[in-house]
């Protein structure tokens, strides 16, 4: 798919490409998006990335602005959950993404957020669980 739109300013004042297609609703370029968050992220909790590398494998195509937004949402959410628990201090890890299309043809994409951080305790019980989290 062949992107070409116009480019706004965020809220940090990065630029990110939105295609403006009016009615239809606005287009937001994944491969550019799903980086600047996470990067973001990463500088928010002062991640040296000597320690935490993160990996990113997003085909080059556009989403609604209306999916994407939730979509960065989960993306934020993993990863921060991540950052927080999977990497105790001095830990070296990857923190991957990968967003692809399952077809060419097909519209719904396929998220995976892996990271090789430590594990959850063998003795947790996630079915009696006295919250909605873990």
């Amino acid at each position: 798919m062949i992107f070409q739109g116009a480019t706004d300013q965020d809220t940090d004042g990065d630029a990110r490409a939105v295609n403006r297609t009016g009615d239809s609703g606005d287009w937001i370029r994944l491969r550019e998006y799903v980086p600047k968050l996470v990067g973001n992220l990463l500088r928010s909790f002062d991640v040296d990335t000597q320690f935490i590398i993160l990996k990113t494998q997003i085909e080059d195509r556009t989403m609604l602005v209306d999916s994407a937004f939730p979509c960065g949402l989960i993306i934020n959410e993993l990863v921060s959950n991540a950052l927080k628990y999977a990497f105790p201090e001095g830990h070296k890890g990857e923190i991957a993404i990968d967003l692809r299309a399952d077809d060419a043809n097909d519209p719904t994409c396929i998220l995976t957020v892996t990271d090789n951080g430590i594990s959850l305790p063998a003795d947790l019980e996630v079915t009696n669980s006295e919250t909605l989290g873990l």
